[in-house]
């Protein structure tokens, strides 16, 4: 079966019925995708979707009433099989899962909000590498880049890196089960010592570069050769076309007055962010222009 056929079939296989928002016994559910989030799956994070869901239930219309449930994975494979087994009215999810698994024809679905954190509105990417170490990305040339698990491998190639910079072509990039471990060991692999399997940088998103930044013995012994351009923040959605206007603006609504509510504001801090803001459309629109008409092919 050729590449083509078989995301068609992944696909189909994801756009199981939409729930009718006007349905009371059957529960309505909702799906956070983390990433490399340790934590992010729905066995450890129970309290913390039960309060997502009392939010929405209490603060939007159209959820009053309802039986709304939430999902969360800390792994695109994880929650395709989550995306397989029950249908979804709502996702948060990264720009690249959004574009990979939602965004088609088969299954409307509408970003309608984002939230800012560590008070920036946009998403990088960060190399990073030791102080020692040259301060171009040609000294990457066949090298070992690590990254966190669960990296989207599609978006990283179209849109996060650029043509004259791409994983599997110009370095190698690999996936991490413990990133502060492979830091340490980047670290202790540098002037005469070296370490064998060390990686000579480390690719780093918004929330780990400001993870590692407060680490005042080892951020002090990097630096930053390469920054992305600026990119969309994950993005709210609603799934399906049983939406109407006055539905989808009460969504949007209580999203955008999470941060007046007690436990939105919790939920905020936990996100790191003072608050949802509409999707921004112009970066949205450039993420989709690089992820469906760059497709990077080997060279």
């Amino acid at each position: 079966m050729s590449k083509t056929s078989n995301r068609i079939t992944v696909v189909t296989a994801l756009f199981l019925p939409v729930l009718a928002l006007s349905q009371n016994s059957q529960p309505m559910n909702f799906l956070i995708v983390k990433p490399g989030d340790p934590g992010a799956v729905s066995d450890l994070a129970t309290g913390y979707l039960e309060t997502i869901a009392n939010y929405f239930t209490t603060h939007t219309p159209c959820f009053q009433g309802k039986n709304l449930h939430g999902w969360i994975a800390n792994h695109p494979d994880s929650a395709v099989l989550l995306m397989k087994t029950r249908p979804y009215v709502m996702a948060y999810v990264p720009v690249g899962f959004y574009l990979k698994y939602l965004h088609s024809p088969n299954r409307p679905a509408t970003p309608i909000a984002q939230a800012p954190r560590f008070g920036k509105n946009a998403e990088r990417y960060y190399v990073v590498t030791t102080k020692s170490a040259p301060a171009s990305t040609e000294a990457l040339k066949r090298k070992i880049v690590i990254t966190n698990f669960g990296a989207d491998w599609d978006y990283l190639r179209r849109v996060v890196f650029p043509d004259n910079f791409q994983p599997g072509v110009d370095f190698e990039l690999r996936e991490s089960q413990n990133l502060a471990d492979d830091l340490f060991l980047l670290i202790e692999s540098t002037g005469k010592n070296p370490v064998q399997n060390a990686p000579a940088a480390l690719l780093l998103d918004e929330e780990l570069k400001h993870f590692f930044e407060a680490d005042d013995l080892a951020w002090p012994q990097l630096k930053i050769i390469w920054t992305s351009a600026a990119l969309p923040r994950d993005v709210f959605v609603l799934i399906g076309d049983n939406w109407t206007d006055t539905d989808k603006q009460g969504v949007l609504d209580s999203l955008l007055k999470m941060n007046h509510d007690p436990k939105g504001k919790e939920m905020l801090e936990l996100m790191q962010s003072n608050g949802f803001t509409k999707v921004d459309t112009a970066l949205l629109s450039f993420a989709k222009e690089q992820y469906f008409s760059k497709v990077k092919t080997a060279r």
